[in-house]
Parts: structure tokens; sequence; C-alpha cells
């Protein structure tokens, strides 16, 4: 009986692992890019698909970001969730190919987030972040 009880934690903790889990149901809480432009500060946007392992990946740091005081004074954030048709107009207006694809949008400013700065030092990341927004 021991051993099954640990054959089954050591399963969780490889599902854990695997990252599975739906980005729209773990950390996309409803801030859509529409309700985050209506703060009037530029809008850090995260591009996702929920079967994307990179995207699963960078969930939890933009998540982390986004209670960051410091971020959250100059700028708000937004997720997209790629596979939702209602969606489908910004994927095409973004022409987002790829995934996790991360925009600081500022009225008609688009600058796009480089993904090797996404996935190195969150300070550097916060700093490309910031440098974007003055």
């Amino acid at each position: 009986i021991l051993f099954k009880a640990v054959n089954i934690d050591i399963k969780a903790v490889q599902e854990k692992e695997k990252g599975d889990f739906l980005i729209s149901e773990k950390y996309d809480k409803g801030q859509s890019l529409e309700k985050a432009q209506k703060t009037e500060k530029p809008v850090l946007t995260f591009f996702y698909a929920n079967w994307c392992g990179y995207c699963k990946r960078f969930a939890p740091t933009f998540n982390e970001l986004s209670k960051d005081k410091a971020l959250k004074s100059i700028v708000s954030f937004a997720y997209v969730n790629c596979e939702d048709e209602a969606n489908a107009e910004l994927v095409k207006e973004y022409d987002i190919q790829g995934f996790p694809t991360v925009y600081v949008i500022d009225g008609d400013k688009k600058t796009q987030i480089d993904n090797s700065v996404l996935f190195g030092d969150k300070g550097a990341l916060k700093t490309k972040i910031t440098e974007t927004v003055k």
C-alpha cells in the first residue's frame, strides 16, 4: 500500500511538472485587452494558447509581473487566449504566429517584447518593460 501511495504522489508531481493546466483557467481571470485599455495606461499583453508549453512556462512569470506594484503603476495587464474565436480579430491584427507573444500596447504604438527576454532574468524583463513604456 505504501508503494502505491508513493507512485500516486510521483505521478502528481510529474503531471505538475508537465504543466498540465489551462492558462485560461489558472491565470487568465477576465483581464481582457479591451478592459485593460480603459485604464489609459500602456497594456502589457500576453497572447497565448492553452496547448503551448512555452506559454505554460511563461504564465507564472506574467502573473507575478501583474502583481508587481512598480509595474502596475505604469502598465495594465491583459491576457489574450488566441484559441478563443472571440479574439480572432486581435490575433489577426497583431499577426500572432507563434507563442507566447507579448506586446506593450500604448495607443497606436505596439512594441513586441522579444521572447529571449521573456525567458531570461525577471529583472531584465522588468527593465525592458519599463524602458518600452517610457
